[in-house]
């Protein structure tokens, strides 16, 4: 008896080439120069790419599981973060430029 994947039936895409899709958006996500910070309802970091580490100078294990207000470096309106969190809930996406001096 021969076995098949259960995604290489008709109509589904094939498991392999999800995994496929997959490891190219991790390259892309963890190779791009723009910083991706991923956060919870409450504004908690749970993922930051390299990028993210090369431009404010916090590293991975620093960033996750803090507020995003950790990148507040006072030059914000006192809403923009506060506006921000929740994006996951509300499915928007965060476009602009966060400034942060250096890492306090």
């Amino acid at each position: 008896m021969v076995e098949k994947p259960i995604g290489d039936t008709p109509g589904n895409e094939s498991t392999s080439s999800q995994t496929v899709d997959q490891a190219r958006l991790v390259t892309a996500v963890e190779n791009t120069a723009e910083a991706i910070i991923i956060t919870d309802i409450e504004g908690n970091i749970q993922y930051v790419n390299p990028a993210f580490e090369n431009i404010t100078g916090y590293s991975r294990a620093e960033a996750v599981a803090q507020n995003i207000t950790l990148l507040d470096s006072g030059q914000h309106d006192p809403s923009f973060f506060q506006s921000n969190v929740g994006l996951p809930k509300t499915r928007r996406d965060l476009a602009g430029a966060i400034h942060q001096q250096e890492k306090r």
